[in-house]
């Protein structure tokens, strides 16, 4: 079943509990206090992989010493090593512990309090669940956003004036 799409305001929040998600988003940052971190967002279905309903849990890893207990803990979910986290997040399969707390600036959010690997059956579910691996695109949408694409660049066939080259 694909994801339902929603507007990010309207993703609704987990309860506390264990889940398995895909990281959807993993992107160098820097934090307003000028340290850096990545930034992830893992898509959640719930109550089950193959549920319609979605909700996002979003985490940053801050990449300063006070948190750094944290790396390995990541990497050996996403199954790398600490400085192929970057590289290696996005995309992968894991299991992740949330719980809901209450911000002063944010109102209540979902916080991952564990990263753990996920099961062989997990992934496989998930690499079975309609649209997951491809962002959810349908297999017809992406395959009309590459021929799109593919369309716009010029064949070394194509007939191409002189008052095209730039030289």
């Amino acid at each position: 079943m694909p994801a339902t799409k929603k507007k990010k305001d309207e993703y609704p929040m987990l309860d506390a509990g264990e889940y398995v998600g895909v990281v959807t988003k993993a992107d160098f940052a820097t934090s307003s206090n000028n340290n850096a971190m990545i930034k992830t967002s893992i898509l959640v279905p719930f109550p089950e992989i193959t549920s319609e309903d979605v909700a996002f849990v979003h985490d940053n890893i801050m990449l300063i010493e006070s948190c750094a207990w944290r790396l390995p803990q990541i990497a050996a979910a996403v199954g790398c090593k600490p400085e192929q986290l970057l590289k290696t997040l996005k995309g992968t399969v894991v299991k992740i512990t949330v719980s809901v707390e209450s911000h002063v600036e944010y109102g209540e959010k979902n916080v991952i309090q564990k990263w753990e690997a996920a099961t062989d059956d997990d992934k496989e579910a998930f690499k079975n669940r309609e649209g997951s691996a491809k962002g959810g695109a349908s297999d017809e949408d992406a395959k009309g956003a590459l021929d799109a694409i593919l369309g716009s660049i010029p064949t070394a066939t194509s007939e191409v004036s002189s008052e095209d080259i730039p030289f």
